[in-house]
């Protein structure tokens, strides 16, 4: 993790949402965005920042895997999750769509836009 000045993302009670294991992992993924966020801060090499964006991109799939799987054995309604299943459907592709080496961009404008993206999913 670099050390640089304290991010303006931070875990939050009110995030909480009851379910231990998915507030440690939001807890988690949340750290792993400050880290890429200071990251682009000090404006890092392209390996460390391309590093901090796979931790992000993968760390964010296996907790929509976990979060879904967890609803399903609690019964949450169909419709539901349904729903919910879309939006994490939408963001891993937002987030792999931006991770395509194929787009040509910068590493730090990649990463640049992966901050963007996850502050306003």
């Amino acid at each position: 993790m670099l050390e640089t000045e304290r991010s303006k993302r931070s875990w939050d009670p009110a995030f909480a949402s009851g379910v231990a294991a998915m507030d440690c992992q939001h807890r988690e993924l949340i750290s792993l965005v400050c880290d890429l966020e200071r990251a682009v801060g000090v404006q890092a090499n392209a390996r460390v920042l391309e590093v901090a964006m796979r931790r992000v991109a993968g760390y964010t799939a296996y907790h929509f895997a976990s979060e879904e799987k967890m609803a399903i054995e609690a019964g949450l309604e169909q419709q539901v999750m349904s729903h919910h299943c879309l939006e994490h459907a939408l963001c891993s592709r937002g987030l792999n769509e931006l991770l395509d080496p194929a787009s040509g961009q910068e590493i730090d404008a990649v990463a640049r836009a992966v901050l963007k993206y996850l502050e306003s999913w």
